[in-house]
C-alpha cells in the first residue's frame, strides 16, 4: 500500500479500480488493532458477529481519489454491507449513513486528537454537541452527529443500557461504603475531602483500561459519566 501512497489514484474510476485490487486484510486487521477493536465513529464493538463491519473511507473515494490509501483516511466501521442493505435509511448509522457527504471543513474525524470535546453524552443514551464549545465549532459537532446517526434508535438505546449499567454499579458501591454525598455534594470538593476509595478506582479501571487489547463499548460515554460522577478529573 506503501507504494500506492506515493502513487496515488487521481480519479474516480482509478480509485476504484485500484481498491478493488487491494488486499484488504492487512488494513482490517491495522485498523482493527489501532481502534482497540471499536468502530471508530459509534465506539460499537467490532467483534459483534450480527452487526459486522467494513472498511470505510473518511474522505470518500469519489471525491477524493487520492487520498484512497492514505492510513489516517480510512478505518473499521460498524455495519457491513449485508446488514446495512437491510436497514432503512434512518436506521444506519457510522459510515452507511454518512455515505459521501463529507467535507473537511465540518467533519469530526476520528483521527481527531480533541474529537472526544466536541461531544457530549446523556444519561437517557443520547449525543450532543458539548455545551462547551464556541458556536462554530457546535456547528459542526451537530453536523457530523447528524451525518453519522450517532441517535440512531439502536445506538441510543445500547449507549442508555450501558451507562445505566454503570451508573448503578457506582451508586451501590456509593450506598454501601456511606459515600451519600457524592451526588449532592460538588464532585471537585468530594474528591478533596474523602479522595477516591480504592475499590472505585479498581471500578474505573475495569471501566476503561484495555482488555486483550480491546476497549470496552462506548469507551468515551464510560468515561464522560465518570468525570460528570467527579470519579475522575475533567479535562479542561
Amino acid at each position: 500500500m506503501n507504494g500506492r501512497r506515493h502513487n496515488p489514484p487521481d480519479t474516480t474510476l482509478a480509485a476504484k479500480k485500484a481498491w478493488r485490487r487491494t488486499n484488504k486484510k492487512d488494513i482490517r486487521k491495522a485498523r482493527y488493532k489501532q481502534q482497540h477493536g471499536l468502530c471508530a465513529y459509534t465506539e460499537l464493538s467490532l467483534d459483534d458477529a450480527e452487526l459486522g463491519c467494513h472498511l470505510e473511507h473518511i474522505a470518500p473515494r469519489s471525491y477524493y481519489p487520492e487520498r484512497t490509501f492514505i492510513p489516517h483516511n480510512i478505518i473499521l466501521s460498524i455495519l457491513d454491507d449485508v446488514r446495512s442493505g437491510a436497514l432503512a435509511q434512518h436506521e444506519k448509522f457510522g459510515g452507511h449513513h454518512k455515505s459521501e457527504e463529507y467535507a473537511d471543513g465540518w467533519f469530526i474525524s476520528p483521527f481527531n486528537r480533541d474529537c472526544a470535546m466536541f461531544f457530549m453524552y446523556h444519561p437517557d443514551g443520547s449525543v450532543e454537541a458539548s455545551e462547551k464549545l464556541e458556536a462554530s465549532e457546535q456547528i459542526k459537532a451537530d453536523k457530523t452527529i447528524r451525518v453519522l446517526n450517532l441517535n440512531a434508535d439502536y445506538l441510543v438505546e445500547r449507549r442508555r443500557e450501558c451507562l445505566k449499567q454503570l451508573s448503578e454499579q457506582i451508586d451501590a458501591f456509593c450506598i454501601k461504603e456511606h459515600i451519600y454525598d457524592w451526588k449532592t455534594v460538588s464532585p471537585k470538593l468530594s474528591r478533596m475531602n474523602q479522595g477516591i476509595p480504592d475499590d472505585l478506582t479498581q471500578l474505573v479501571k475495569e471501566t476503561l483500561e484495555l482488555q486483550d487489547r480491546k476497549l470496552p463499548e462506548f469507551y468515551s460515554a464510560k468515561k464522560q459519566l465518570l468525570e460528570n460522577f467527579g470519579i475522575l478529573e475533567t479535562p479542561n
